[in-house]
C-alpha cells in the first residue's frame, strides 16, 4: 500500500539522518 511504501522511505530517511548525526 501508499503507507508501506511511505513508511519504508520514512524509516530510511531517519536511518541517514542518524547516520549524519553519528
Amino acid at each position: 500500500t501508499l503507507g508501506e511504501v511511505f513508511n519504508q522511505r520514512w524509516e530510511e530517511h531517519i536511518s541517514k539522518k542518524q547516520v549524519l548525526l553519528l
